[in-house]
């Protein structure tokens, strides 16, 4: 069971009786009509898809009260997302969690690294375009000589508004989904 106490940008939320230190930051570039979000889980004791459980709902919040729109087109606003995990063995958990939440068709650009900071267990950053501007999303789910295939609920690149957002990728041969061998041939 999930509670919540808001206090600002900064919230505690109860987890089965213990506490997870969420953090929310909002910026706004209005010429551009984008707002970046991020979210963190800060905790020792819950596990990292509670963890992205609660950052995901809060985020469905976050893009309703803010946009004003359904939670999936809200949603569908989202152009690019960045995930960092403290532990890349718990993505398989994580990355379930996400796909409850991201739109299947369309879906934004996301980068996922491990590199979190002390204590951190989930961090979510994304960049929602607010605009009215056409959206194009390259989202390639089969093997292709031309695009690696998504290993996730995610797009390889989103276009919107003027700019490109790209997935981070691994470096894989399209054709085969092999592992090149070596640094040169893997950037």
């Amino acid at each position: 069971e999930i509670e919540s106490d808001d206090s600002g940008s900064a919230s505690v939320v109860r987890v089965d009786d213990l506490d997870v230190s969420i953090t929310f930051k909002f910026a706004v570039n209005a010429s551009a009509r984008m707002y970046s979000m991020s979210f963190s889980a800060v905790t020792s004791t819950v596990d990292h898809a509670t963890c992205a459980e609660v950052i995901f709902q809060r985020m469905g919040s976050a893009l309703e009260s803010e946009f004003g729109a359904s939670s999936r087109d809200a949603w569908n606003r989202i152009a690019m997302t960045s995930v960092v995990l403290d532990d890349m063995s718990q993505f398989a958990k994580v990355n379930a969690v996400y796909a409850k939440y991201m739109p299947s068709s369309e879906p934004s650009a996301r980068a996922c690294v491990t590199s979190a900071p002390s204590g951190t267990r989930v961090y979510v950053d994304c960049v929602v375009d607010t605009s009215d501007a056409p959206r194009r999303s390259l989202h390639v789910q089969s093997i292709s000589s031309w695009a690696p295939a998504c290993i996730g609920p995610y797009g390889q690149a989103v276009s919107v508004g003027g700019l490109t957002y790209v997935a981070g990728q691994i470096g894989m041969e399209p054709s085969t989904l092999e592992l090149a061998a070596g640094i040169e041939a893997q950037s």
